[in-house]
């Protein structure tokens, strides 16, 4: 297992089916959409920008979707493309009603494919979804190293510390190249 650190996005739509061509996803049909690594989300509805996502290498994505204008109850499921239709409802919806929910798209394809995610309905609908954070794996982070160069031990006799005004010790100097590392925090 890795492990995956979340980051949160400043939310941005990145599918809106109103404002698309192909408009509502039809009753029990799907389609699959981009959540990462898009120059922007224009073709899907979504945002002229790239979210703030461009060069990610999310496992993961945190979403938030919304059911609009669907004619009857009943739900959506969202899950990652190229997966089977889980047997699970990501948004529940009756008649006459926005249904919002948060959900977390887990395993999206790495290396990338050409969708992230996709929604099933049970009911024709338009989806209007929004980004909010993803998971990746923690950025390596580069270590503050220091070559000692000159005494790094004093002792007194018996390996005590040093005392301050003591003139008596046993010096172990520095080897050359030595080097300690500490993490920055």
């Amino acid at each position: 297992n890795q492990d995956l650190v979340y980051t949160p996005v400043q939310p941005c739509r990145i599918v809106d089916t109103r404002s698309t061509a192909l408009g509502t996803i039809a009753a029990s049909a799907t389609r699959s959409f981009v959540a990462v690594n898009a120059s922007d989300f224009t073709v899907q509805g979504g945002s002229a920008t790239s979210c703030g996502t461009l060069g990610l290498s999310a496992t993961a994505v945190a979403l938030n979707v919304t059911a609009v204008g669907y004619p009857g109850s009943g739900h959506a499921t969202v899950y990652p493309f190229g997966t089977t239709l889980p047997a699970a409802a990501s948004v529940n919806y009756n008649a006459g009603t926005f249904a919002t929910n948060n959900g977390i798209i887990a395993q999206i394809p790495n290396p990338l494919s050409s969708s992230d995610f996709t929604i099933w309905t049970a009911q024709t609908s338009h989806f209007v979804v929004d980004i909010v954070g993803y998971f990746a794996p923690p950025p390596a982070t580069a270590l503050d190293c220091t070559t000692a160069t000159q005494t790094i031990l004093n002792l007194a006799p018996g390996g005590r510390p040093l005392a301050a005004a003591s003139s008596s010790a046993a010096t172990a100097p520095a080897a050359a190249g030595i080097r300690f590392c500490n993490t920055p925090v």
